[in-house]
């Protein structure tokens, strides 16, 4: 036999009983009230205060993407000789519009750099242009010239231009050439003022500047301060290594690399104790791309995989996907410790090629194995070197650097650390 179960009133039904029983409880004063209140507001001061917080939270993103890329941006520069063909031409100077961002950040953009959609300057990346240009100023026109190698070398190619759907993304080719277009070919463009209802036109411009900058150029600028004064810049590009230095939303410890960019953890960014040391860093990072560790790393697993699973065979061929997995884990560890240390090795002179001081270098690595006593007592069999290893490897390499500097003899990374001293 079956049972019935008991009929349970639905939620909503339960919440408007409950509803309508304590609004005459309220009512009556039947039930417990606060013996103060609050101060008061009014609409207009509780908006400003919002807008206020908006702002706060958009600088505290702002600061350190800003912080990053002033620091990389010169070791990215000074390396283009260690880079190999990675290299591409880039401006000294990042601009940002409002469209560019999310809109949940948009109000505290406007908080920041105004009410304007036209582009303003984010951040000035050569401090010999720091007398010159200052960030906040705004962009009322921009023009680019591509260098003339990049106009031979696009030669030929059609001229027809791509105009973006803003609404759905597609993209159509017309039959002439205008303003505003083909940066893609590095041929010379220039923008005017758009109007205010056209304000997703600066965010595309924007980055078609991007795409005309990496074939070499230079950008001519009209700007105005914040006291209203104008000024006229030109900026020519310069040669850099062409892997970007992004800033990753985690807030662990830790900066990586895979081949084609740089990323560094909010968290490093948060606790790293100066500007050296996330540019040792930066360094660090830069000498995995520069040296392929990522591709030998790849390779070390798959030929450890390969391995793995003949070894597994040989036993039965229920053991070929174990061997497989273990033989990849150890092929993708194999040098890793050798890999650091080459890293910690280059990545120094890439750091001291962009004119730091690395003369104290190896203080980044104590603060780090004063900051996480794990890495003090790591041994041969984990991925990284510890803590100790790195301190005294990074000092014998700075102790190198200044021997080469005092010989005025050029920075370039030899056989180790301490193998030119």
């Amino acid at each position: 036999m079956q049972l019935m179960r008991p009929i349970r009133p639905a939620k909503p039904l339960f919440l408007v009983l409950l509803l309508l029983l304590l609004v005459p409880l309220g009512v009556a004063g039947c039930v417990v009230a606060p013996e103060t209140q609050a101060p008061t507001y009014d609409q207009e001061t509780l908006k400003a205060e919002k807008e206020y917080q908006h702002t706060l939270a958009f600088k505290k993103r702002l600061a350190p993407s800003r912080r990053l890329q002033k620091i990389s941006w010169p070791i990215l520069a000074s390396n283009v000789e260690l880079c190999g063909e990675k290299v591409r031409h880039s401006l000294p100077l990042i601009f940002t519009q409002r469209d560019q961002v999310p809109r949940s950040s948009r109000q505290g953009w406007t908080g920041v750099f105004g009410d304007t959609d036209r582009p303003v300057v984010f951040a000035v990346l050569d401090a010999a242009l720091e007398g010159e240009v200052q960030e906040g100023w705004e962009v009322l026109e921009f023009s680019f010239a591509a260098n003339e190698d990049a106009l031979h070398n696009n030669e030929g190619e059609t001229t027809g231009t791509e105009t973006a759907d803003t609404e759905t993304g597609d993209t159509e080719t017309g039959d002439t050439e205008t303003e505003g277009s083909n940066f893609a070919r590095g041929l010379s463009a220039s923008f005017a003022a758009v109007a205010g209802e056209d304000a997703t036109n600066y965010a595309q411009e924007l980055e078609m500047l991007d795409q005309a900058a990496r074939s070499g150029g230079s950008l001519s600028l009209s700007l105005v301060d914040e006291s209203g004064a104008n000024h006229s810049l030109d900026v020519p590009t310069r040669e850099t290594c062409d892997y970007p230095v992004l800033l990753n939303d985690d807030d662990t410890v830790n900066a990586f690399a895979d081949g084609r960019a740089i990323y560094i953890n909010q968290g490093l960014m948060k606790q790293a104790p100066d500007d050296l040391s996330l540019a040792i860093v930066v360094g660090h990072e830069l000498a995995h791309n520069t040296r392929d560790h990522i591709p030998a790393k790849i390779t070390n697993t798959v030929i450890g995989g390969i391995l793995g699973g003949i070894l597994g065979g040989a036993l039965d061929d229920d053991h070929i996907d174990t061997g497989i997995i273990l033989g990849a884990g150890l092929g993708s560890n194999a040098h890793s410790q050798d890999f650091e240390n080459e890293a910690d090795y280059v990545g120094l002179y890439h750091t001291a090629r962009a004119g730091w001081d690395v003369s104290q270098a190896g203080d980044t690595w104590r603060w780090f194995g004063s900051s996480f006593p794990g890495m003090i007592g790591l041994r041969r069999g984990a991925t990284h070197p510890s803590s100790v290893e790195r301190y005294l490897n990074v000092d014998k390499t700075a102790q190198e650097i200044a021997a080469k500097q005092a010989r005025g003899e050029a920075l370039i990374p030899g056989a180790g650390a301490g193998s030119d001293l």
